[in-house]
């Protein structure tokens, strides 16, 4: 059953024709007429509420970026996001602008200089989607970051890596 909210068409006109298996080829099939399902836009929607992803690892390392991702599932209009890292006065910001349906990575530099302990992260978005988060961040300064590329994805007992 729907309601006078949604606006939603389907029409299709099937026919069936008889096929003898003595003719050479088959009927040509019946005219189909399809219209769109849906003429309302998925943003302006009643029954879809604006939703947002942020994905961010819990560990802070001196010296490297901290890489906030961000999608904006639906939204009214692109939205600004900002990222800030703070503890006892030391602040680290990221910004980006990100449109509905799409998603974008936040970096923050983090300094080499930066004290060990727990931060706060909090991002907020304004513009087509509100919203406020926070959460806590360990900066460990015991925390190494080894990354080795080799030439081949996958080797075979006897090969040798070349770097």
């Amino acid at each position: 059953k729907l309601n006078g909210k949604m606006k939603w068409m389907l029409l299709t006109v099937l026919g069936i024709l008889p096929f003898s298996p003595t003719q050479a080829q088959p009927p040509p099939p019946p005219p189909t007429l399809t219209l769109p399902l849906r003429t309302t836009p998925p943003t302006t929607a009643p029954w879809i509420k604006p939703t947002y992803l942020v994905v961010t690892p819990k560990v802070l390392r001196r010296g490297i970026d901290l890489e906030i991702g961000v999608c904006i599932l639906y939204g009214l209009g692109p939205v600004t996001v900002t990222a800030k890292v703070t503890k006892k006065g030391q602040t680290y910001v990221g910004t980006a602008t990100i449109a509905p349906g799409t998603s974008a990575v936040i970096a923050i530099p983090i300094p080499a200089s930066a004290d060990e302990g727990v931060y706060t992260l909090t991002v907020s978005g304004s513009g087509g989607l509100r919203f406020k988060d926070t959460t806590t961040l360990t900066l460990d300064p015991h925390s190494v970051s080894v990354f080795i590329q080799t030439d081949k994805a996958i080797y075979k007992p006897g090969q040798e890596a070349a770097c």
